[in-house]
């Protein structure tokens, strides 16, 4: 690669490789990433705040000195956040930091989901719409940090509803512990493909 005319009719495998000035590296897949704190590179961040939506990408700065809360003279059906992971992970657990000054959130819910929509009547899929398969109630809650085991499940979207309003209280933080980067986005455009082994042998591989 001596001159510009070589690096344009270079063929690049998509975004396998990493090019910076004078010189190209393989992009790296990384292990045990929390999927919250680079939701954005994949389209993801805050989907929707009911209440306080100014400050509901606190949960997702990195910062344990902000936080969100809703603003506790709403009505407590509008008093909710979703996180948008921007893509599907496996994950081995999720946590949640709650705000070291003032009480600790008392009464809450945290819904989790794969990313799943409900169809309407068509069987069309509606996608401002997410299923939540999944759901942990808190109830008298005194601790500061709430950890969910979730055993390598796909996730992509969290949703955190108050149910009682507890004036001070806050979350600072939501992560997303994950296995690593998922390797199936972008496969295609960096020459790879997924063999569904299952439908081409009949069985699942490894198994009689």
């Amino acid at each position: 690669m001596g001159t510009n005319a070589d690096w344009d009719a270079w063929q690049r495998p998509g975004n396998a490789i990493e090019i910076s000035r004078g010189k190209a590296a393989p992009r790296f897949v990384r292990r045990n990433i929390d999927a919250v704190a680079n939701a954005g590179d994949f389209g993801g961040g805050i989907r929707a705040a009911g209440s306080n939506g100014g400050d509901a990408g606190n949960l997702i700065d990195g910062s344990l000195s902000s936080f969100w809360a809703p603003d506790w003279d709403d009505d407590t059906e509008n008093m909710y956040v979703e996180v948008d992971l921007g893509r599907v992970v496996s994950v081995r657990r999720v946590v949640l930091r709650l705000r070291e000054d003032g009480p600790p959130l008392e009464l809450f819910q945290v819904l989790l989901s794969n990313g799943e929509r409900f169809f309407d009547s068509t069987g069309l899929p509606l996608p401002s719409i997410v299923r939540y398969s999944d759901r942990v109630r808190y109830s008298f809650n005194e601790q500061r940090e709430l950890v969910i085991e979730y055993d390598l499940k796909p996730l992509q979207f969290i949703r955190i509803e108050v149910d009682l309003p507890t004036v001070g209280a806050g979350i600072s933080s939501i992560a997303a512990e994950a296995v690593g980067d998922n390797i199936s986005l972008g496969m295609r455009e960096r020459g790879g493909q997924v063999e569904d082994r299952w439908h081409r042998t009949g069985r699942c591989a490894g198994k009689s």
